[in-house]
């Protein structure tokens, strides 16, 4: 059964740093702990909106997350000047991350190469 996706909440301070946060590949665990925070419940009570991230966590969680505090704050500027990708674009980024080999990831670039001429052909 293929895992139900969300729809990304960047309209919200707790939706954009869920999405920086999946985005670099992070859990809630992983990100708390980089934060030195106690609990990742403090992680998710932020991302759902319920309590209101400290100032000084905001910048700490910006500089974890490669974005500005401007992207989490106001939404504004973006994440490492990159545009805001899809669902299916951060999987792949998240995939990738995941992948140990080099020759793997040399492998799945070469299949993504390869996609990319068929479809311009097509196309074209």
């Amino acid at each position: 059964m293929e895992k139900k996706r969300k729809k990304k909440d960047l309209a919200t301070i707790g939706g954009r740093i869920r999405y920086a946060r999946e985005l670099k590949g992070l859990t809630q665990d992983e990100f708390s702990e980089k934060l030195n925070l106690e609990s990742r419940t403090n992680i998710a009570s932020y991302e759902l909106n319920r309590r209101n991230v400290p100032s000084l966590l905001v910048a700490n969680m910006a500089k974890v997350l490669d974005v500005t505090t401007d992207f989490i704050l106001l939404g504004t500027a973006d994440v490492k000047n990159a545009p805001l990708l899809d669902d299916d674009h951060a999987a792949v980024i998240t995939i990738m991350k995941d992948i140990k080999t080099t020759a793997s990831k040399e492998a799945i670039m070469e299949a993504v190469k390869t996609i990319y001429k068929m479809e311009n052909r097509i196309l074209n």
